[in-house]
C-alpha cells in the first residue's frame, strides 16, 4: 500500500539512448499503456518489442502482464511500407512474376 500522499504510476513514454554521446532523447511514439519491469528489444524493422512487465490497475494494485507490444519507433522507409502492403495482399504471386512487375530483386528474395 502506498504511503499517504504518494501515488503509484507507470509510464508509457519511450526514450532512445545514443551510444556515442550517451544522451537520452524522447521518441514520439508511446506504449499503449504504462508498464514497468518489462523486457524490450528493438528489431531490424525499427520497431520496439516489449513483453511482460507490470502495470497498476484502477484500484492501485499491481497486475502482471503477459502481453507483447510492437511499436514503430521510427517511420520506416516508403519502400518498406510499400513492400509490406504488397506482400500481404499478393503473397501468392510467383517470384518471377514479381520480378517482371518490377519488384526489386532484394525484396523478391525475402519471399
Amino acid at each position: 500500500t502506498p504511503a499517504v500522499g504518494t501515488q503509484n504510476f507507470a509510464l508509457s513514454d519511450i526514450w532512445f539512448l545514443d551510444l556515442v554521446s550517451y544522451m537520452w532523447t524522447p521518441v514520439k511514439a508511446t506504449l499503449p499503456k504504462g508498464i514497468f519491469f518489462h523486457s524490450g528489444a528493438v528489431g531490424g524493422d525499427n520497431c520496439l518489442y516489449t513483453f511482460g512487465g507490470s502495470t497498476y490497475n484502477t484500484q492501485g494494485s499491481v497486475d502482471r502482464l503477459n502481453v507483447l507490444y510492437k511499436v514503430n519507433i521510427f517511420v520506416p522507409p516508403l519502400v518498406e511500407l510499400a513492400w509490406k502492403v504488397f506482400h500481404q495482399n499478393f503473397k501468392h504471386i510467383p517470384r518471377l512474376t514479381m520480378v517482371n512487375l518490377g519488384v526489386p530483386i532484394y525484396l523478391v528474395h525475402r519471399v
